[in-house]
């Protein structure tokens, strides 16, 4: 099984995309609901944090050997 799917941030109803997005891979990997939940609040804390600091970015999200992968991108200012 092998799935990618990048989306942009630009926006906080970007981040409810990518969490469905997220949802609907664990739910086709068969993830228990509890690590589930867990990836939904990894999805929020990277998007809310990338239009924070960054204003713009994106994640992938990737499904390979039964495994999520999540990558978060952007240009922001790094740490002072």
């Amino acid at each position: 099984m092998k799935s990618q799917a990048k989306f942009i941030i630009e926006d906080p109803s970007h981040i409810g995309e990518i969490r469905r997005a997220a949802s609907s891979y664990c739910e086709d990997l068969e993830f228990d609901q509890t690590f589930c939940g867990k990836v939904a609040i990894v999805i929020n804390e990277l998007g809310s944090n990338v239009l924070k600091h960054a204003k713009v970015g994106e994640i992938i999200l990737s499904v390979e050997d039964y495994a999520l992968h999540i990558l978060c991108l952007d240009k922001g200012p790094g740490m002072g």
